[in-house]
């Protein structure tokens, strides 16, 4: 029984060690780069508390400027965070924002109004992403405001 075990964790070990070698590709987490004139995290025209939410709450996933703990350049870890970057920007990047933005903004109220956004996963490692009910009502402000 004892051999069988370590037969088993040897070969858990050689295959994690061998997952290493298959990393997304960094543009997955950093997108192209773009922070052009359509960067809504940098348009100083943008209240600075809807900013920094976003920011703290939102742009890992859904800009080309992803913040990455430690363990999300692990595999598998690091598969799983890249398929979430990627279908984040998919649905929402604030690094390609469109310049008449009423629908997304609207999808962002409606998402964080239903406690869609941040999903869980998101929140159970980055505790910091919580949104309070004080940076709801500015959310929903910031919509209502255009």
């Amino acid at each position: 029984m004892n051999r069988h075990i370590r037969s088993v964790a040897i070969g858990l070990g050689v295959a994690l060690a061998g997952a290493q070698l298959l990393q997304p590709r960094l543009s997955s987490y950093r997108g192209n780069g773009s922070t052009g004139s359509n960067d809504l995290l940098r348009d100083r025209a943008v209240d600075p508390r809807i900013r920094s939410i976003l920011k703290r709450a939102c742009a890992d996933c859904h800009s080309n400027q992803a913040n990455l703990p430690w363990y999300g350049r692990v595999s598998p870890i690091s598969w799983f965070i890249a398929r979430h970057i990627e279908r984040g920007r998919e649905k929402l990047n604030f690094s390609e924002w469109p310049k008449h933005s009423e629908d997304e903004r609207q999808d962002i109220a409606d998402s964080v109004e239903k406690n869609e956004m941040p999903i869980w996963s998101y929140l159970f490692v980055h505790r910091g992403a919580r949104l309070t009910p004080e940076d709801r009502k500015v959310i929903e402000r910031w919509v209502d405001s255009r």
